[in-house]
């Protein structure tokens, strides 16, 4: 729920709405949180004359062929008040395409809006973060609060050659909590460094079955509460 009191949306609505350039902004959301949702409350509380553009990975990464085409698109006269400009998992982005992303970034014209979105931010290239405003988005639940599915049903469930974002998120969310409630635990750890690994082998098109299977071995070694 968006709490219109918070630091976090006042920067993003002042962002919005202010005159002149603006420097774009990485936002920092929870692991757990979809980032479709936060792109949609973004454009609701955007200027009525809005124009909206989204670049998302593709196959896992941001490549130079997307971004060009953005780049192309933003050149162009806009007739609208504000053109909202939304990279969802900046993380991803290749460094070829973040480098031809990078003058733009810099120089954006004043009706633009980038908002730069990741669940990672020691991921994201230093130059990128750089050149933006990095603001982190609250949880939207306690961290108390308990998960709804035990580490032993996760990886039950889960299929062992490709992960879906789906179960990567609920992979992630599970495990930040039980770091939070066990400290130091070694399988928590354990499995912390595995799903980084992880992360890692997908965004290099490495051996995901490989990773996957890896990864859940390690969960299952975690104890359930």
């Amino acid at each position: 729920m968006k709490d219109d009191t918070h630091p976090f949306w006042q920067t993003i609505s002042r962002t919005l709405t202010s005159d002149g350039v603006q420097q774009p902004l990485l936002v920092v959301i929870p692991y757990e949180y979809d980032i479709q949702e936060l792109v949609k409350t973004i454009t609701a509380i955007a200027p009525a004359r809005s124009e909206v553009h989204r670049l998302a990975p593709d196959e896992h990464t941001i490549k130079i062929k997307p971004v060009r085409e953005l780049l192309h698109h933003l050149s162009r006269t806009s007739f609208t008040d504000r053109r909202l400009i939304f990279i969802e998992s900046i993380d991803r982005i290749e460094i070829v395409a973040a480098n031809a992303l990078l003058k733009e970034l810099e120089e954006s014209s004043a009706a633009n809006r980038f908002i730069l979105i990741t669940p990672f931010p020691g991921r994201v290239l230093p130059t990128i973060v750089s050149r933006s405003q990095s603001i982190r988005m609250p949880h939207a639940r306690a961290a108390s609060e308990p998960s709804q599915v035990s580490i032993a049903e996760l990886v039950k469930n889960t299929k062992r050659d490709q992960l879906t974002d789906e179960e990567l998120s609920a992979i992630t969310t599970l495990l930040i909590e039980r770091s939070r409630e066990e400290g130091a635990d070694p399988a928590v750890k354990a499995a912390l460094t595995r799903l980084r690994d992880y992360y890692k082998i997908r965004a290099s098109r490495g051996n995901e079955k490989f990773a996957s299977t890896v990864l859940l071995a390690t969960l299952s070694q975690v104890r359930n509460t």
